[in-house]
């Protein structure tokens, strides 16, 4: 995904915060796709001792098989990122 703004670690902590959200509130697929989004954008922008914070929790929250996690969140990946680029998209035609 190519980014056109410039708020890559507010993207990185929101999608961070949101995978936590998600976890307390038991939907465990959807906040793992989070979680490692928000890990790639906080190595994007360079924050790669919180990138390695996040991975820990992810490790101590999911354990070492995540691969049913992983197959079942492509179609998620996805509609975040579509999401956010109508939503780009929208801000800058308003």
């Amino acid at each position: 995904m190519t980014r056109s703004h410039k708020f890559i670690h507010e993207e990185a902590i929101a999608s961070e915060m949101a995978g936590e959200y998600l976890f307390e509130t038991g939907r465990h697929s959807e906040a793992y796709t989070l979680y490692k989004h928000s890990i790639k954008c906080f190595n994007d922008w360079g924050a790669n001792a919180v990138s390695s914070r996040v991975e820990a929790d992810i490790q101590a929250k999911f354990g070492d098989d995540v691969s049913h996690l992983e197959a079942a969140n492509i179609d998620i990946i996805c509609g975040i990122s579509l999401n956010i680029e109508s939503n780009q998209k929208r801000s800058y035609e308003g």
